[in-house]
């Protein structure tokens, strides 16, 4: 039995320019989603509904008006509606939506690693899985802020530095990390 025989079947679908104006190709299969992408999913979701559940829990007990922006100290310097508590909620709602389908397409995604027939499959869950993450820390950010506006607004200290590290440190990490793996599978 011929060893390239167990590769997938592959189609090529012109997806990026690289390398000037030349098209590239990159193979097209079927990569499922794995265990990881569903729990990570789900949990976005949940995070999302939760969220939205605390708020219409706690807007009623919110004044007319609240603290909308902050200065470094975590002292509000900026004040609005209590309704745009949901701003950041519809903004995850809105990251959510795109990057749950981008990551359905591992084949429209650019890699720093060329894709081969040999390395697809690997670069592909990678990259499946790499999307999927950042999505549930961008819901997991954006869900914090409307849930930190609130603890503001009930008495609760503003931790501006937390809100730095979950913002910076969290992503950035995910993506060194994640770019570290699929140089590794080449």
């Amino acid at each position: 039995m011929n060893p390239n025989d167990k590769l997938p079947r592959i189609k090529y679908e012109a997806v990026s320019f690289r390398k000037g104006s030349k098209m590239e190709k990159q193979p097209k299969i079927n990569v499922k989603p794995s265990k990881w992408e569903h729990i990570l999913n789900a949990l976005s979701i949940l995070v999302i509904i939760g969220t939205i559940i605390y708020v219409f829990l706690s807007i009623k007990n919110l004044p007319d008006t609240i603290a909308i922006h902050f200065n470094n100290e975590g002292e509000a310097d900026g004040w609005g509606s209590k309704w745009i508590i949901f701003g950041p909620i519809i903004i995850a709602i809105i990251t959510f939506i795109p990057l749950y389908f981008l990551s359905r397409v591992p084949h429209k995604l650019n890699y720093l690693v060329e894709v081969t027939e040999q390395n697809v499959s690997r670069q592909y869950s990678l990259g499946r899985l790499f999307i999927t993450t950042l999505n549930l820390e961008a819901v997991v950010i954006f869900c914090y802020i409307s849930w930190e506006m609130i603890q503001f607004q009930i008495g609760n200290s503003f931790s501006v530095h937390l809100l730095l590290i979950i913002i910076f440190v969290i992503p950035i990490s995910t993506i060194v990390i994640y770019i570290t793996k699929m140089i590794k599978a080449r």
